[in-house]
């Protein structure tokens, strides 16, 4: 009877089990091999180790095989294998053996699932890298455009400075005047790569109110908001209440970007029209479930036709030369910005113009709602 019970439990059990017996060149396969594999009894028995497994995994096989024979025990280690359909399977095996029959024993979860669902996760995860990667990169090329002026200037008021001292135009109270000057200008633009390195550095004990979170992307933004009209709302925060933290750095690259391409909008549409009056309006929300920023401009609009492909890498209507500096206007800020909503955020993105104004929505579910 208890033998009865151990065929039962054998062949009713989900895992693969294995048994080798090497003196006399026999394997036993239970019944999951044909449920997960395809293989009948019959063909089993025919294959063996050189038939079913992957062979790339066949050395690895044959080791364990001797191994557990030995009366090792074998554990941890992965194999490759081949179903009836063509299919590559892979499952977790571990095993033992009795050395005095030379018998090896070996157990198999299929894990294949899960090491796809792991492969999917680092491939995702390597797309975030490279969209966080590009974002920092269009900022550093947005600023590097925006220091171009300050610093030929700098550099022209210099050789002004040292040419006027020189010929006796310039006084030692001018002298230190103009030296005031160009310090500080030189003062804001360490001051704003100190706002750049701080940007993207996640702080736990820092909470930021929409107000912050504004006021620290407007510091990488230099001239802003002395060329467009920027008006911020908000919904459902108090004035002391803070974005969910654990998401503050990722809105604050999404504001930037959305910031920038509303700027670029507004200034195409002042090329055609230089008495336009450029405004751009910042809404925070929150409800229970979700936290959502807005961000609506008076700029030129999204082209009738290209709705549907502002989110892929590359595509831009923007004229070459137009945007923020080198990347920026390449194709890759909304692209780049929809993966970090999409993929890290679990959130929605979506970009209409209606009535002369360009609506940008990023929907994020809160913590709790996730």
């Amino acid at each position: 009877m208890e033998d009865v019970y151990k065929v039962k439990f054998f062949d009713l059990a989900d895992e693969l089990y294995y048994i080798n017996y090497l003196r006399d060149d026999k394997v036993i396969y239970n019944k999951a091999w044909t449920k997960q594999l395809g293989w009948n009894e019959e063909e089993l028995a025919q294959r063996h180790v050189e038939g079913l497994i992957y062979e790339d995994d066949k050395a690895l096989a044959y080791a364990k095989i001797d191994a557990a024979s030995k009366g090792e025990y074998v554990g941890g280690f992965i194999l490759r294998v081949v179903a009836k359909s063509g299919e590559i399977k892979e499952y977790y095996f571990h095993g033992y053996g009795d050395k005095d029959n030379r018998i090896a024993y070996a157990i198999g979860i299929d894990v294949t699932q899960e090491i796809k669902l792991k492969q999917i996760l680092q491939k995702e995860q390597q797309t975030l890298n490279h969209a966080r990667v590009t974002m920092m990169g269009e900022m550093v090329s947005a600023m590097a455009h925006h220091w171009r002026q300050p610093l030929a200037s700098v550099s022209l008021g210099f050789d002004m400075i040292i040419s006027d001292f020189e010929d006796g135009l310039l006084t030692l109270e001018g002298l230190k005047k103009e030296i005031a000057t160009h310090k500080a200008v030189l003062s804001s633009m360490s001051k704003s790569i100190d706002n750049l390195s701080g940007f993207f550095t996640y702080d736990k004990q820092k909470h930021s109110t929409p107000k912050e979170i504004l006021d620290s992307v407007l510091k990488l933004m230099p001239y802003f908001e002395e060329m467009i009209e920027i008006e911020l709302k908000s919904s459902g925060f108090d004035e002391t209440e803070s974005v969910e933290v654990s998401v503050s750095s990722d809105i604050k690259q999404i504001l930037w970007t959305l910031l920038s391409n509303a700027k670029d909008a507004i200034a195409a549409r002042q090329i055609k029209n230089p008495d336009h009056n450029g405004k751009i309006t910042v809404l925070f929300d929150k409800t229970e479930d979700f936290e959502t920023i807005t961000v609506e401009d008076n700029g030129i609009g999204v082209k009738k036709g290209t709705e549907d492909r502002i989110f892929e890498p590359f595509f831009t209507t923007k004229e070459r030369g137009q945007g923020s500096g080198v990347i920026h206007g390449a194709g890759l800020g909304l692209y780049t910005l929809k993966t970090i909503v999409t993929a890290k955020l679990n959130g929605e993105i979506d970009v209409s113009t209606q009535n002369d104004k360009t609506v940008a929505v990023v929907k994020i579910p809160t913590k709790t709602s996730r």
